[in-house]
């Protein structure tokens, strides 16, 4: 299944705030059943308990209800509206219009959005396939010799800057 580095980040930052918060609960209830041992005697109206194990898990429960909301689910429910809406967004934008084939762009996976502008680097194999199935040299720079046609470059400088 691919995922966006946005959704990487994400999911690697709740599994660490779930760690977070399973270390919080449990050293919460370790303090809370120390307080409980310690001043059950002095105050009657506290029941007894009947495991200190058993008051941990209760205890750890408890605090975990408590402090669920760390894990903002808000956020991701959000980041897939704004994904949906960029989706729309670009089927309908009329200057993505491939005039050749008559129609506006088609989008696939609305979860690659973020990836859009982050290409770097663009194979092609001899046929050109990932273009318009036309191959065609335009320069090429070689262990400082250029190959090809020079005038394209701006200004019709010959040097490449290295």
């Amino acid at each position: 299944m691919k995922m966006s580095k946005v959704e990487e980040k994400m999911n690697s930052l709740v599994i660490g705030i779930l760690v977070f918060q399973i270390i919080l609960c449990g050293i919460i209830s370790s303090i809370g059943i120390d307080w409980y041992i310690e001043f059950m005697a002095d105050h009657t109206y506290i029941d007894k308990i009947d495991s200190t194990g058993v008051n941990w898990v209760k205890s750890f429960f408890r605090y975990f209800l408590l402090l669920n909301t760390l894990i903002p689910i808000s956020l991701i429910v959000t980041l897939e509206v704004v994904k949906l809406f960029q989706a729309y967004f670009i089927a309908e934008d009329v200057e993505m219009f491939n005039e050749e084939r008559g129609k506006l762009a088609k989008v696939s996976s609305a979860s690659l959005n973020e990836e859009l502008g982050q290409v770097e680097y663009i194979f092609s194999d001899k046929t050109g396939t990932l273009t318009k199935n036309v191959m065609e040299f335009k320069l090429c720079y070689v262990g400082g010799d250029l190959y090809g046609d020079g005038s394209i470059l701006e200004d019709g400088q010959q040097t490449i800057q290295r």
